[in-house]
């Protein structure tokens, strides 16, 4: 039975409608878990009332354009603060806050992009060594100044960014070698490539961990579970510098992403270049991964789990599976960043990637059980 036009066109009005109404309640729940976010102490539980909250970041944001412009205002800096004890909190909070949720958007978004290009739904930035990298650079960054790498985050980012780097440059090319491909690459030996670097940089990064001692495997386990965030002002420009420049070319792009899935021949066919949506895609999406894990620890099966629920409710086209995606991203990542907030060991937080595993996990479960959307 075929179906008129008009039948075409209203049911794509109702696919519209529901993809909007699930923007909204996503965003607006982004939104409430931001705000909500800000109000909660950093180095203890405990909750700081709304008022006193946004108080402190009013008072922030006067002081800086004061100091910009030089205002008179600037000068009643101690007076104020005095008056505003919680006010480093606030701050600290909220640069905690941003990084969370750009990270949950990144890894997520990269997640879709990677399924996409791969077209499986296993495929994440994993498979070509972007978290082998991380992992190595922390390891690498502990044998070298012990301890104290931990106050020395620009000396880390550069190990980290640089050997993922590497790592990535080197199983693409392994791949396409292994593959005998000139135009394009299988998936199956681009996995089984990056399945082999990344387990052969993992055997070196598990042996350098075995023979760390007990204070350098604890700052160790500090910088790779994300307990310890630095929110200097260099350690954000890093951040936000990696976090938009892999972020919106991918933005930008998501009205004919979905080409990236298609084979150079239907690509070429449809007079479009497949091969740069892919490398862009590959490229940036490694970018989001490595600095969501290099400033905020891992995070978890997100890259792996949120683009199946995206796709779950609004369809394979890429550029609903984007938006959705990044902003499911976010909103879980600050959630469970809410929840590890208020559960202590000791003095330290409970990690953020365990929340993360802990909410992910029966989602994807059902998602997994009742998908009725792939890559059509």
């Amino acid at each position: 039975m075929s179906l008129t036009e008009s039948q075409i066109n209203e049911s794509r009005r109702e696919d519209r409608k529901k993809s909007r109404i699930i923007y909204m309640a996503a965003g607006a729940a982004v939104i409430f878990l931001f705000l909500f976010s800000l109000c909660f102490k950093t180095s203890e539980p405990g909750f700081i009332s709304p008022k006193e909250t946004f108080a402190d970041l009013f008072t922030a944001f006067r002081l800086f354009f004061a100091d910009l412009f030089h205002m008179p205002y600037g000068l009643k800096r101690s007076e104020l603060l005095t008056e505003l004890p919680n006010y480093q909190i606030s701050l600290t909070r909220l640069a905690r806050t941003v990084m969370f949720a750009l990270s949950g958007m990144g890894v997520a978004l990269a997640g879709a992009i990677f399924q996409t290009i791969y077209k499986n739904p296993m495929a994440s930035p994993n498979i070509i060594g972007a978290t082998a990298g991380v992992q190595f650079g922390n390891v690498l960054m502990i044998y070298s100044v012990g301890a104290a790498a931990v106050y020395y985050p620009l000396m880390r980012y550069k190990y980290c960014y640089i050997l993922t780097a590497i790592i990535v440059v080197g199983v693409l090319l392994l791949g396409k070698v292994a593959g005998g491909q000139t135009k394009s690459y299988s998936v199956l030996e681009m996995v089984m490539a990056g399945s082999i670097v990344s387990q052969a940089v993992q055997v070196v990064t598990t042996y350098m961990m075995y023979n760390l001692e007990d204070d350098n495997l604890l700052a160790y386990q500090q910088l790779s579970m994300g307990t310890n965030i630095q929110t200097d002002f260099i350690s954000m420009a890093v951040f936000g510098i990696a976090m938009v420049c892999s972020i919106l070319p991918v933005f930008l792009m998501r009205f004919r992403f979905n080409v990236a899935g298609f084979t150079l021949d239907e690509a070429t066919m449809q007079g479009i270049n497949g091969r740069r949506f892919r490398a862009v895609g590959q490229i940036c999406g490694v970018i989001m991964v490595t600095a969501a894990m290099v400033h905020c620890g891992d995070m978890g099966m997100i890259s792996m789990a949120i683009p199946h629920l995206a796709r779950y409710l609004v369809g394979a086209d890429f550029r609903r599976v984007s938006v959705v995606s990044m902003l499911f991203g976010a909103g879980l990542m600050m959630g469970c960043r809410i929840v590890s907030s208020l559960i202590y060991i000791g003095t330290t937080e409970l990690p953020v990637n365990f929340i993360i595993s802990l909410c992910i996990m029966p989602v994807f479960l059902v998602v997994l059980a009742r998908q009725r959307r792939g890559f059509e």
